[in-house]
């Protein structure tokens, strides 16, 4: 029997970068959704809240002051102080670094960093997830990188055990 999880999420440990909480860590997988909570102080209520994408130029993704898209979401809950984000139908360009952030006028934003990243490795796969064979036969498996080029094969001719 086998059993399908739909969205994989390892959650390691909440972090606070200024006055926001949030988790560190989110693995998920391709083409699954993600919400993330993100926590914040009460002096925070009435700013707008949003998401952004980067380390080093954080680009704006979506904010409590805008319409939402499709694939990227944002809620504030004021009276529990928190504000969550969804990413719908992940992509393996969405494995990145993020941040939920609150706009500070006249004054550096406060963010808190979180990394996004897919169940298994992203950039490696193999031609067939599975390979129906009988005793005796020959088994070819190959290993692609995300742009397309074969970077190693075997071949076995080993024994099927029961």
């Amino acid at each position: 029997m086998a059993l399908q999880i739909s969205c994989l999420l390892i959650l390691t440990g909440l972090t606070g970068i200024f006055s926001i909480s949030i988790v560190k860590r989110v693995t998920v997988k391709a083409g699954d959704s993600v919400s993330i909570p993100c926590l914040y102080e009460a002096k925070y209520k009435n700013h707008v809240k949003y998401l952004c994408k980067g380390w080093y130029h954080c680009s704006s993704i979506v904010k409590t002051s805008q319409q939402n898209s499709q694939r990227f979401s944002i809620s504030d809950e004021k009276e529990q102080r928190v504000f969550t984000v969804t990413i719908n139908n992940l992509t393996n360009e969405d494995m990145d670094d993020y941040w939920c952030a609150v706009e500070i006028n006249g004054q550096v934003d406060d963010k808190a960093h979180f990394h996004l990243s897919a169940s298994g490795n992203p950039y490696l796969y193999v031609d067939d997830q599975w390979i129906t064979a009988y005793e005796g036969d020959n088994i070819t498996i190959k290993c692609f990188n995300h742009y397309g080029g074969l970077i190693w094969m075997d071949k076995w001719n080993k024994s099927v055990h029961h």
